[in-house]
């Protein structure tokens, strides 16, 4: 049986309502496009293959700090707000790209600022441009 307009719109209301507060879910995705990145199987060469990387529960230690948390969740406010573009998500960026992904060489940025900074050219994916 098709799912009702109604029902749908309740389903996709019940899932961004997940989304916004599921901070933990959001780190399990970052720190697994880290490891990925350190391993050398990201799409995406970011010069991090075999560098250092803080065990899972460093990152999730890192992340619930206080200043890094306040940072993230202005981000992930503004990220919400506009709907979840990708040019606004919370992204993890390395200060030194020298070094690998060690606590005390992370921030968190927005994507956009990330690509800026790296001088990526990355596809444009909000209406108005960057």
């Amino acid at each position: 049986m098709p799912e009702s307009a109604a029902a749908r719109e309740k389903r996709l209301a019940s899932m961004q309502e997940q989304r916004r507060y599921n901070f933990i879910r959001i780190w399990q995705k970052r720190y697994a496009h880290m490891v990925a990145r350190h391993e050398g199987r990201s799409t995406n060469s970011s010069g991090a293959a075999g560098q250092g990387i803080c065990t899972a529960d460093e990152f999730f230690a890192w992340c619930k700090s206080h200043e890094n948390l306040d940072t993230f969740i202005s981000l992930f406010y503004d990220w919400s707000l506009a709907d979840f573009p990708l040019h606004l998500s919370p992204s993890i960026d390395r200060i030194d790209p020298t070094k690998g992904y060690t606590c005390d060489n992370l921030q968190w940025l927005s994507f956009e600022e990330n690509c800026r900074k790296n001088n990526i050219n990355p596809i444009d994916h909000s209406q108005g441009g960057w």
